[in-house]
């Protein structure tokens, strides 16, 4: 990793890509891990081979070679799926044959012990790729940890270089994985720029989880937990997002997902301190969301979208409703009926109201029934409709008063209700009114 002044004003601070460069010649390798998150299945480990040769000025060159022999270096970064058909991203630096430069140089002045001369080389010194007077050459592989569930990429495989934006111009690559069996698991991408103070997670491969890790597996990316810091604008005028998850080199590429799983960002670079060399931990920055979204529409990028918005169960929904409301309309229906019912029901004899406990209020008539479902509480011997209003019964075809004048046979009629009792009751046996 090198490091480069944002700003000649900001002296203290130094910014560092987050690319991991390698030894010379080396190579990621392959295995597997076990499982990890839901959205480790879209994230890919890049390694970027670089070729090319190195002109030695006279002032340094004891050999007088002039052209150093064929140098070759790597570096890692992180690439996730952006489409369904084997597009991805990751930053523009590492697929930048200007940042190949650089790991060429940093490698080779390392194997001669004068890694003092970098900064000089790196302004003065002309490296050239296989071709006189062509930049660095440059190939681009791809692998996933082969127990990732859902891996696409399980053997290195080799990607065209869509496009790029250089670190400069926004840190941005397009990349693609041709002739594959299957689609890629895109991820998808946030509409709009999170809010300081949101929630994130920075993934990727840190390289020095990489040096850890058993060297002849891949290990599983990191996910690394933070919140938006800031929103600045670099000094060639390009929106970053200031992020406080704990990234390192070999992150570069990876996405930055908020809590809906939705990219908001590349990672990009972080800073560190000059004078010490050490990160400033909690200080790193992510390519700006919006700037995202107008790469990939530049490219005519299919995006995904989110499972809140394309796998949300609309018919199902829909159909839970329109049961739920027929319930809630069935149950009120039954409840207003019932209590239509209740007090439709003949109030309990005098006799009944002491066995159940319950009795009508004095002088509460019963309301006319309409309809031939209609049941009262108190059977009747005589079902006799009663007229609302009337003081006088209508007598049902089958039964006529008795005309005798014996007080004691002489049949009476309830003044309230009409029912039929014996002269001697004081109260309608029915209704419970007083006989009059």
């Amino acid at each position: 990793m090198r490091i480069m002044f944002v700003d000649k004003s900001l002296k203290p601070l130094g910014a560092i890509l987050l690319s991991g460069t390698l030894v010379i010649g080396c190579a990621a390798s392959a295995a597997g891990a076990p499982s990890g998150p839901d959205l480790e299945r879209s994230i890919v480990l890049l390694e970027t081979s670089w070729d090319g040769y190195i002109f030695v000025p006279p002032k340094y060159d004891q050999d007088g070679v002039g052209f150093t022999k064929e140098v070759k270096a790597a570096s890692t970064c992180t690439g996730w799926f952006v489409g369904k058909t084997g597009q991805m991203m990751t930053a523009g630096h590492c697929v930048d044959p200007a940042e190949g430069k650089k790991a060429l140089l940093q490698n080779f002045l390392s194997s001669k012990g004068r890694s003092d001369l970098l900064e000089t080389a790196l302004m003065n010194w002309k490296v050239e790729g296989t071709t006189q007077g062509a930049p660095v050459d440059r190939a681009v592989k791809a692998i996933q940890p082969p127990a990732v569930n859902g891996a696409v990429l399980t053997t290195a495989t080799t990607l065209q270089i869509v496009d790029f934006r250089s670190f400069e111009q926004g840190d941005l690559a397009l990349l693609k994985a041709s002739g594959l069996s299957k689609d890629t698991p895109a991820l998808s991408i946030a509409d709009v720029t999170p809010q300081v103070g949101s929630q994130l997670t920075s993934i990727g491969f840190p390289g020095s989880v990489l040096n850890f890790a058993d060297p002849s597996r891949i290990p599983h990316a990191s996910f690394k937990s933070g919140t938006v810091s800031s929103q600045q604008v670099s000094p060639q005028g390009v929106s970053v997002l200031e992020v406080s998850t704990d990234m390192s080199g070999g992150m570069s590429g990876g996405p930055t997902v908020n809590s809906d799983g939705q990219v908001v960002g590349i990672n990009s670079f972080g800073v560190l301190n000059p004078s010490t060399g050490a990160e400033m931990a909690g200080t790193n920055f992510i390519t700006e969301t919006k700037d995202l979204r107008t790469f990939l529409d530049s490219h005519d990028v299919p995006l995904a979208q989110s499972a809140s918005k394309s796998s949300f169960p609309v018919l199902p929904v829909i159909a839970g409703v329109v049961v739920a409301a027929l319930v809630i309309a069935g149950a009120t229906a039954a409840l207003l009926f019932r209590r239509r019912r209740t007090a439709m029901t003949a109030p309990a004899p005098a006799g009944e109201a002491a066995a159940t406990g319950w009795a009508s209020p004095a002088g509460l008539r019963d309301d006319p029934v309409a309809g031939p479902e209609t049941t009262h509480a108190q059977p009747m011997s005589h079902p006799t409709p009663v007229t609302v209003g009337s003081a006088e019964p209508n007598p049902a075809e089958d039964h006529e008063p008795s005309t005798t004048d014996d007080p004691d046979t002489e049949t009476h009629y309830c003044s309230n209700c009409g029912f039929e009792h014996h002269p001697g009751e004081k109260f309608c046996p029915r209704c419970g009114h007083a006989a009059g």
